[in-house]
């Protein structure tokens, strides 16, 4: 659609171009190009049609050189670079008169133009200019009227016709270049994508870690302020260590009698030289805080002689 867009734009941007022509033919007078020098004779009289020679040739290249030179193109309203052309030559441009324009004086004129107006006015000027050319050099090498060579128009000057050929040339290329260049953009982006693939397997086979685009927070919202801080730390004893806990506080028991609970006297170490055994009165505390029993401490001595 692209391509089809850019022909279509560039056949309507491209300005339509109009070309007008003609074809003209040197002749001589009928009584021929020699004048009597007794006018009391008669002079034959021949058909003009007949009487082509290499001389009317001759003149006629004259006229073309004299029409392509600068100073007559610009009094024709033509300049270079300008919007309109001139062409004047002797038919080798013009199909038509191709095959024949080795065989006769013709002057052939084409005027393309961006105007119709400006064609048939351009075109017109130089029919004029060619005509007066002709008579005047006549009247340079003194010669007689009788024998002035005058010219005939073949084929009179055409209405303007316009021709889109440029356009068309113009609607292809670009066409042309659309296409290519479409091609050229969709095998640059393949390649690339084969190459940034390429790029990650190679990356992945080394182990080497994928750099990730960067992420840009879009968000407006403001961060949220930090909140209290947390719980400031009993403040320490002096030493730095925590105070002991009251032991009557978080459900510890407290110590008993070493006689309660069905806990053994204490044995005389004096007798029988046993070993020195002493209740502590301690008792085990479960995680909750109840007692579980009493703990017992042994200590072992020597014993006493009995002369102490």
């Amino acid at each position: 659609m692209l391509a089809l867009a850019v022909a279509a734009a560039a056949y309507l941007l491209t300005p339509t171009r109009y070309v007008v022509t003609t074809s003209m033919l040197l002749t001589t007078p009928a009584a021929g190009g020699t004048l009597n020098a007794d006018p009391d004779v008669p002079v034959g009289l021949t058909n003009p049609l007949l009487q082509f020679s290499d001389g009317l040739r001759t003149t006629s290249g004259m006229l073309i050189l004299a029409m392509n030179g600068p100073e007559v193109q610009r009094d024709l309203g033509v300049v270079e670079g300008g919007p309109a052309e001139v062409t004047i030559d002797d038919g080798r441009s013009n199909p038509d008169l191709l095959g024949i324009s080795g065989n006769g004086p013709f002057i052939y004129v084409k005027v393309d133009s961006d105007s119709a107006t400006t064609a048939r006015m351009i075109l017109e000027r130089a029919r004029q200019r060619i005509s007066a050319e002709l008579v005047e050099r006549q009247r340079m090498l003194r010669a007689p009227t009788s024998t002035h060579i005058s010219i005939l128009d073949v084929v009179p000057p055409t209405a303007p016709k316009a021709e889109i050929e440029g356009k068309v040339q113009m609607a292809g290329v670009g066409l042309v270049l659309t296409v290519v260049l479409g091609f050229g953009i969709a095998y640059l982006a393949q390649r690339r994508g084969l190459f940034e693939r390429r790029r990650a397997a190679a990356a992945a086979a080394s182990g080497e870690p994928q750099e990730e685009p960067p992420v840009v927070d879009l968000s407006s919202s403001e961060p949220e302020e930090d909140g209290p801080s947390a719980e400031e730390d009993p403040e320490p004893s002096q030493n730095g260590a925590a105070p002991a806990p009251d032991p009557g506080q978080n459900g510890a028991a407290p110590a008993r009698d070493p006689g309660q609970n069905g806990a053994a006297p204490a044995v005389d170490p004096s007798q029988n030289g046993a070993a020195e055994m002493e209740d502590s009165g301690a008792l085990l505390v479960s995680d909750d805080g109840m007692p579980t029993g009493p703990i017992e401490v042994i200590r072992v001595g020597a014993p006493r002689s009995s002369t102490d």
